[in-house]
């Protein structure tokens, strides 16, 4: 005959949801076995029975909850929502509207008409001579200093 049922067989058959083979031929065990299944019973009753509450405690329960929830977290999402739209109706209005340009008034003086024309002519022949010339002014250290190491080779190869 097996000895009597441990408490890691019991947990095994409670969660089967069927007693121990055990249990049919042992009176002591089968008791325990009742003992057990009637404490699990009358605590699920009991679990049950606090579960079932009426409507209006979950209707208060939901209005304690919202009331704890702070209103600025809500207000934030809504300001930002309405700043959005904001920019975005100010961006489509600056889009659509034809383009303000200011004009620079024009003067009547002969004088003053001359001068920007010299000064693009000015401007001309500086951009001329710039791209004319082989060597930028900022690299011209650099074209020195390869015409002297040219130099010296030249020199060299000659001695030799």
């Amino acid at each position: 005959m097996k000895s009597h049922c441990n408490d890691a067989e019991f947990a095994e058959a409670l969660l089967a949801g069927t007693p121990p083979a055990h249990v049919a031929e042992c009176e002591v065990c089968r008791s325990e076995w009742e003992a057990l299944g009637g404490a699990i019973g009358s605590f699920r009753q009991t679990a049950h029975q606090d579960a079932e509450r009426p409507a209006s405690f979950w209707t208060a329960q939901r209005a304690g909850i919202r009331s704890r929830i702070p209103r600025r977290a809500m207000a934030a999402g809504l300001r930002w929502a309405f700043v959005s739209g904001l920019f975005l109706c100010i961006f489509a209005v600056m889009l659509f509207l034809p383009g303000r340009t200011s004009k620079a008034p024009v003067s009547t003086n002969t004088a003053s008409a001359t001068k920007p024309a010299l000064d693009d002519d000015a401007l001309l022949r500086q951009v001329d001579e710039a791209v004319t010339d082989d060597t930028p002014p900022a690299m011209e250290p650099t074209a020195l200093i390869a015409s002297e190491m040219n130099s010296a080779l030249s020199k060299g190869s000659q001695d030799q």
